[in-house]
């Protein structure tokens, strides 16, 4: 999760850096301003030990674009998430 952490961080910077050169389009500024967001989300989940949940922020309703802490959604929309269980074990089964 904190590789995850680094590359929208990573990501944010290097959009930065394009900006440099010139103006950036609308469609990159908000990829921008998503993977910054995404990255100060995940990090504090991590530091608060909740699980972040995958995409783009939740609204209250969907017209807004807001963050929505986890306890504010409902069971059902919880479920669709898949549950992070901590990192897959390696093995040397299925090697070719």
């Amino acid at each position: 999760m904190v590789n995850t952490v680094k590359t929208f961080y990573t990501a944010g910077m290097l959009m930065d850096v394009l900006e440099q050169f010139g103006s950036i389009p609308d469609d990159i500024r908000e990829k921008r301003k998503y993977a910054k967001w995404k990255a100060a989300y995940i990090h504090n989940c991590l530091k608060s030990g909740e699980l972040p949940l995958p995409g783009p922020p939740k609204g209250v309703n969907d017209n807004e674009g807001g963050i929505v802490h986890n306890s504010m959604l409902s069971e059902d929309e919880l479920s669709t998430y898949t549950k992070y269980t901590g990192p897959i074990p390696f093995t040397d089964e299925g090697k070719i």
